[in-house]
């Protein structure tokens, strides 16, 4: 549980993105880009009130964005790029806007509309959103 970091970047890991990542409430930074996982992102990552980056660049993932990404509140850093995710953006991602820096969901099957939220007044320096 004291464990903040953790970067399992750049290898071959295969599987799915266990859900047990939501009971490391300490976890700070999670990168995992570039790895060989299936299935969907947990929604209990939103459980993860300290996180501050969320890195999942090609790594396969697919299926909807889950809604308690939001529930995410000192995030700064939200990198999902080149996956499989499809749907619509969640409107919840919106409530991030006063920590993002950084939303890069480019290379990806989104769809609809981009919640308005993330065009309020904000902090926000980077946000590369919904390129293919």
């Amino acid at each position: 549980k004291n464990l903040t970091i953790i970067d399992l970047s750049i290898n071959s890991f295969e599987g799915t993105i266990p859900s047990e990542l939501g009971l490391l409430t300490n976890l700070d930074s999670i990168k995992l880009s570039q790895n060989n996982f299936d299935g969907t992102l947990p929604s209990e990552l939103g459980l993860l009130s300290k996180l501050t980056v969320l890195e999942l660049m090609k790594t396969k993932v697919q299926g909807s964005l889950p809604t308690e990404l939001g529930q995410l509140n000192q995030l700064q850093e939200l990198s999902l790029s080149e996956n499989y995710f499809s749907g619509l953006l969640p409107s919840e991602i919106g409530f991030l806007h006063p920590t993002l820096t950084k939303l890069d969901l480019k290379k990806n099957n989104l769809e609809g509309s981009i919640p308005p939220e993330l065009f309020s007044t904000t902090t926000a320096t980077t946000k590369t959103i919904l390129r293919r």
